[in-house]
């Protein structure tokens, strides 16, 4: 999705007349005036429209507003990328999905961050239905030191947010055991962990 754009958006099922509404509707104007940490981490930008379970509309409007307000030595482009590549994973199209989680792998090997290039991988391990790999990346995963300051990373946590569970080390392990659990099911599925109440491995 080199030139993304804001697709045709699916009609409402049922009794298919002119008149029906699309179930998901996104107006990319008013996001693109957003700064990136807006857009980005609230929920005012792509992240409610996920929410709602409209991600291919929020993947193309992630794509959007990179090709339009971000440069790739922006601190925010990786995670753009990222996040991108997830709502097309999230949408089933794992064949757009695929590519950014590569170019997010790139960005993460040339930005040293180990464990996101392994989360990488266990992520195109998935889309690819490779379980060996998938239980590769895990386990590089649990070989990785704990980075200086963790715990005082993990101190502030606790401090700042009393009532909430803090991080543990090595993050998102929780995602690559989900991943693994629900192998075989779709990204949306497995990723949250609910394959057990899934009744087949397809998008709901």
């Amino acid at each position: 999705m080199s030139q993304p754009v804001i697709l045709a958006l699916s009609l409402l099922a049922a009794s298919s007349t002119a008149q029906e509404e699309p179930a998901c509707r996104v107006d990319p104007s008013p996001y693109l005036e957003m700064e990136v940490d807006a857009f980005d981490q609230s929920e005012t930008g792509w992240r409610g429209i996920a929410r709602q379970r409209c991600y291919a509309e929020a993947a193309d409007l992630i794509g959007l507003y990179v090709a339009d307000r971000v440069e790739p030595d922006d601190r925010l482009f990786g995670q753009l990328v990222w996040h991108q590549a997830q709502m097309e994973a999230h949408a089933g199209d794992y064949d757009a999905a695929l590519p950014l989680f590569r170019q997010s792998r790139a960005i993460n090997i040339a930005d040293g961050h180990t464990a996101d290039i392994l989360m990488a991988d266990a992520s195109i391990a998935f889309l690819e239905g490779d379980i060996d790999a998938l239980h590769a990346a895990r386990t590089a995963l649990l070989d990785l030191p704990e980075p200086d300051g963790f715990a005082d990373t993990i101190a502030r946590f606790r401090e700042n947010y009393p009532d909430r569970p803090p991080p543990t080390w090595p993050l998102n392990l929780n995602i690559f055991d989900r991943l693994i659990a629900c192998f075989g099911y779709s990204y949306e599925v497995a990723y949250a962990g609910r394959c057990e109440t899934a009744e087949t491995g397809a998008d709901e």
